[in-house]
């Protein structure tokens, strides 16, 4: 039996429970504080008019930073990133799954828990694949939480949305009852997806696409561009390159171009930030681009 996979990335804070939530935050980077501000602004004029206020809004930003992470109704309540943490902890205390790592993107707009439910399956040779459930916060969202399922591969921890495009991602509201009934379903709806996706994974693994590998990435990296004009994505013949290396003695699986798509959006070379990498990863561009991988592949079996 596999022992419990370790995600790692620059951008994710391990978490070691049990803990103090006070502690658990220290690790996760969380332990600081949203605050108010009123929202004003200076019209431009000469000779300059002085600061004026926005009637019924104010700013959000953090307390240690003063980063402005939102602007929002004057009513609105945020909550506190402790108390989201808190949120993450009694979901995967009332689940018995652990959360494994949390922390925060776009400089503290979006918090984020990662739980691991221990579900795993050996989707080609040496390459196990684990089943995870992502929380998400905005802090200017009424909502507790917005849940999606999340496919960690062993090696390298490529990351894949597990889902099969047909729903929007749950969202967990904050209730008396902890969880309503609807968002009991919706969680039980995702832990099963969670599950079909990773057995969805083992039959790509031995199948072929019907299409060419050229055509499959060109619609994965084409699709969406604005204009014709754009320029083409060179990440199709890249991607061609690291699959015809000296080697490799069979075409590519389903599996293998999915795959490999997905460990180019998450590991290619980018000047961007280990924490920008992570968004467009998992909530951004980059897990639309992986989403259409899979979603194409899987539809080609059909």
């Amino acid at each position: 039996m596999s022992s419990p996979f370790a995600f790692s990335h620059p951008a994710a804070h391990p978490l070691t429970t049990p803990a103090s939530l006070s502690h658990l935050c220290k690790m996760a980077v969380l332990d600081w504080q949203i605050l108010e501000a009123p929202a004003t602004y200076a019209p431009p004029a000469l000779p300059p008019e002085p600061v004026m206020a926005v009637d019924d809004a104010k700013v959000l930003y953090r307390s240690d930073t003063l980063q402005a992470l939102a602007v929002v109704p004057s009513r609105f309540n945020p909550t506190q990133p402790d108390e989201v943490l808190d949120y993450y902890l009694r979901f995967s205390e009332f689940y018995a799954q652990p959360l494994v790592s949390a922390g925060c993107l776009q400089s503290g707009k979006l918090l984020w828990g990662l739980i691991r439910t221990g579900n795993h399956r050996l989707i080609r040779e040496n390459e196990n694949a684990w089943s995870h459930l992502l929380l998400s916060t905005r802090c200017d969202s009424p909502i507790a939480a917005t849940l999606t399922g999340l496919c960690i591969l062993e090696r390298g921890g490529t990351t894949l949305p597990a889902s099969f495009a047909t729903h929007a991602p749950f969202a967990l509201a904050h209730s008396s009852e902890f969880l309503t009934p609807d968002a009991l379903l919706g969680v039980a709806t995702c832990g099963a997806e969670t599950e079909q996706f990773l057995e969805a994974l083992k039959d790509l693994a031995t199948a072929q696409l019907n299409m060419t590998p050229a055509k499959y990435l060109s619609a994965v990296f084409e699709t969406g561009t604005s204009s014709p004009r754009a320029p083409r994505s060179k990440a199709p013949q890249k991607i061609l390159a690291a699959l015809a290396a000296p080697g490799r003695t069979r075409p590519p699986t389903a599996l293998d171009l999915v795959i490999a798509v997905a460990e180019h959006v998450d590991h290619g070379a980018s000047r961007h930030s280990a924490y920008d990498r992570l968004h467009s990863a998992w909530f951004g561009a980059g897990a639309a681009r992986k989403q259409l991988a899979f979603t194409l592949a899987f539809n080609s079996l059909r």
